[in-house]
């Protein structure tokens, strides 16, 4: 997982914490379905990761069902993983999950081998 053992947790936490919003974000994949990322957040005791999947809902035109099944699957498995699942503006389901910064990379990479099993059928 190249991109993200090139991830600095500590220089995203000094970004976040110099950032207005006191928040920063890694794009770490971006696909036609989905987007996934780390974000750091931090509160003057403490800072907090997060792996953030952004899923794409269609906004206009034909609707592909097949489409919209796969992504309700997925959502489904990110739910069982304890996933926080909101919508917000924009046709997005906003996805996040609370990780330490020893387990980004595992994270990572079990959301990613998830992501492409669901929408390789």
């Amino acid at each position: 997982m190249s991109r993200n053992e090139r991830i600095n947790i500590q220089a995203l936490i000094r970004k976040a914490r110099s950032n207005d919003h006191h928040e920063a974000y890694v794009n770490l994949e971006r696909n036609q379905n989905c987007r996934i990322g780390v974000v750091a957040r931090t509160a003057p005791l403490e800072s907090q990761l997060f792996i953030e999947i952004l899923v794409y809902l269609p906004s206009f035109g034909k609707v592909d069902l097949q489409d919209l099944k796969r992504k309700v699957v997925l959502l489904e498995e990110l739910q069982k993983r304890k996933y926080f699942l909101t919508y917000q503006e924009g046709n997005l389901v906003v996805c996040e999950a609370k990780v330490s910064a020893n387990n980004v990379k595992e994270e990572y990479e079990a959301i990613k081998k998830l992501t492409r099993k669901v929408f390789s059928t």
